[in-house]
């Protein structure tokens, strides 16, 4: 094996190096990185380890082969020692840290489950602890946007048939939904027509035709636009297309029912973020891979989890995005899972260089950099080649290391929420902060230490 040098210098330097034959890294860190931060990469890209680690972790990514095997109820499929529990998006599952979007949404899960008879007395509950809220991801569940899941929410098990390994994703929905942070009068309704009628309809249909391979259906959604939006909707319809006949057969006045409900992205979503749970939930267990595994925001901080230390997470304050008018909006639950599995809007415009504080430094500067994302990630998908990347592969597996190294952040496709339901929601860069992947590095580093022999 060739010596392997990290570098820190003149161009001149680097190639003598690399005509002497040695594996040459070049380090760019950033203009905010301060020496510990240099040290701890130098010794990160100096690990075989984390090299082995990562290279098993894509491969993975690369089989994965995630299904939607069943729907039912979140208390038949989850384990949650409890009667009465609420599950949010992101690292915060504190009443009084959610953000209001979210806050809305727990009311409304209390009104649907039937716990309180207003949403006076539901936030009472909340805030008096009557109904405790955990997060999704601890309880092996995903939760995109404002979703807030409770016992009697509708849910797709989705299984990996490569792997065994399941996730649990609420089935959503189109128009005004709970997981848009809307609790009005006509987002309870379709919530109700979505437990009652269309879900049973859908576990019905998976029955009698068997799973649906997510990422067949998301190989034909990316070829189907260049956009976001667009490939989401085109999601949403082609897996009620496969559906479709055994509808027709097995539950046939549910059918409109659930084409009504299918309109919009809230079905690809769910699809999409349960497959990539599924799929980043059976990555190999290492404790030296530097793979980002979640990033989730809520308005006020960003939060990332790392593949090497599963249950924690790691965060940062972050600005808000905001609309075209300037105004702030909220970003928060589990979507950005899709970028991470080669998904998302990011497989088109990929990186936002960091500016001072770890700011986004404008489009302009974004879209000059947009492939600064293929240098951050450790391969390319084998399967996921949207337009618009020269018939390359999406980028897969992104590596916190070289975040760090080169002032990147990975953009992430944030579900960006407005303060008041009334208005339209967007999809906005969610930024992660170099500061929460500095300390997930730190952190991944000293678990990798040797006990000193002088150890009790």
């Amino acid at each position: 094996m060739g010596m392997r040098v990290n570098v820190m210098g003149p161009s001149a330097l680097v190639d003598a190096l690399a005509a002497q034959g040695a594996d040459v890294h070049v380090l760019e860190p950033h203009q905010d990185a301060g020496s510990a931060t240099l040290g701890e990469l130098v010794v990160a890209y100096a690990d075989d380890r984390i090299e082995a680690a990562n290279t098993r972790a894509v491969e993975h990514l690369q089989t994965s082969r995630p299904v939607l095997a069943g729907v039912a109820p979140a208390g038949l499929l989850l384990d949650v020692p409890r009667p009465t529990w609420l599950l949010v998006g992101g690292p915060r599952a504190d009443w009084g840290a959610l953000c209001a979007a979210q806050r809305r949404a727990a009311v409304a899960t209390c009104l649907l489950e039937g716990w309180a008879h207003d949403a006076d007395a539901a936030e009472a509950m909340l805030a008096d602890g009557e109904v405790p809220v955990a997060t999704a991801m601890a309880a092996g569940a995903v939760a995109p946007g404002a979703m807030v899941i409770g016992p009697s929410t509708p849910c797709w098990l989705v299984r990996d048939d490569a792997t065994g390994r399941t996730a649990v994703a609420p089935v959503l929905h189109g128009g005004p939904a709970v997981w848009r942070g809307d609790g009005s009068p006509g987002s309870l309704r379709d919530a109700r027509i979505l437990a009652e009628t269309a879900a049973p309809a859908l576990a019905a249909a998976l029955r009698a035709s068997g799973p649906v391979d997510v990422y067949a259906r998301c190989e034909e959604a990316l070829a189907m636009g260049d956009d976001g939006h667009v490939r989401t909707r085109a999601l949403s319809l082609l897996v009620l297309q496969e559906l479709l006949p055994a509808l027709a057969e097995r539950a046939p006045r549910s059918v409109h029912a659930v084409a009504l409900l299918a309109r919009d992205d809230g079905l690809g979503l769910s699809a999409a973020a349960g497959a990539a749970r599924a799929t980043l939930a059976g990555l190999p267990a290492d404790p030296a891979c530097t793979l980002l595994t979640c990033v989730a925001g809520d308005g006020d901080q960003v939060a990332v989890q790392v593949a090497a230390l599963p249950d924690r997470w790691f965060r940062a304050p972050a600005p808000a995005p905001s609309d075209a008018s300037g105004r702030a909006l909220s970003h928060c639950g589990d979507a950005a899972l899709t970028e991470l599995v080669g998904l998302g809007a990011g497989t088109a415009a990929a990186a936002t260089p960091l500016g001072p504080g770890g700011a986004p430094e404008g489009a302009a500067a974004a879209s000059e950099r947009a492939a600064a994302v293929r240098a951050v990630s450790v391969a390319e998908s084998r399967r996921f080649r949207p337009p618009g990347l020269d018939g390359g592969g999406a980028p897969l597996g992104i590596d916190l290391r070289a975040c760090l190294d080169r002032g990147v952040s990975p953009v992430m496709a944030g579900l960006a929420l407005p303060g008041v339901h009334e208005a339209p929601p967007a999809v906005r860069p969610l930024v992660v902060p170099p500061a929460a992947l500095e300390e997930a590095l730190v952190a991944l580093l000293y678990g990798l230490e040797p006990e000193s022999p002088l150890s009790p």
